[in-house]
């Protein structure tokens, strides 16, 4: 049993997270070497441990967040990352939005502010009332 734990240090920075966080589960290599694995080896590519001493932490920590599981030169692995990464920035873009009713018209003054101050606007929204 090892004394040192490197998910120690994590959990004052885990717990004053703010922003969502996602768990890339993956090694460097896809496969491991068997017949020439040592120590050295061992030493230098450790996600094995590292990443389930993580997650173990993030559990515990009952920290919300999204575990991609996978080999990361997989396209699979690349999309998931990549649909999970424009949803954790959607609430920083909703933020940035300006809302109007369905058909109402801005004036001209408006426009011209929200594009000066390089805003996202969103006009017309429309919902079923039904």
């Amino acid at each position: 049993m090892h004394t040192f734990s490197p998910a120690k240090m994590w959990i004052a920075a885990l717990k004053s997270l703010q922003k969502p966080f996602v768990h890339l589960h993956t090694q460097f290599n896809r496969e491991l070497p068997w017949s020439t694995i040592d120590m050295d080896f061992i030493n230098l590519n450790q996600s094995a441990h590292g990443d389930r001493e993580f997650g173990f932490i993030a559990s515990r920590l009952r920290l919300n967040r999204k575990v991609i599981v996978g080999y990361w030169q997989d396209e699979d692995v690349h999309a998931e990352l990549a649909t999970w990464s424009r949803a954790a920035c959607a609430p920083a873009i909703a933020e940035r939005l300006h809302y109007s009713p369905a058909g109402a018209r801005p004036r001209a003054n408006v426009w011209r502010k929200l594009h000066r101050n390089n805003k996202y606007s969103f006009f017309s929204i429309e919902a079923n009332k039904h």
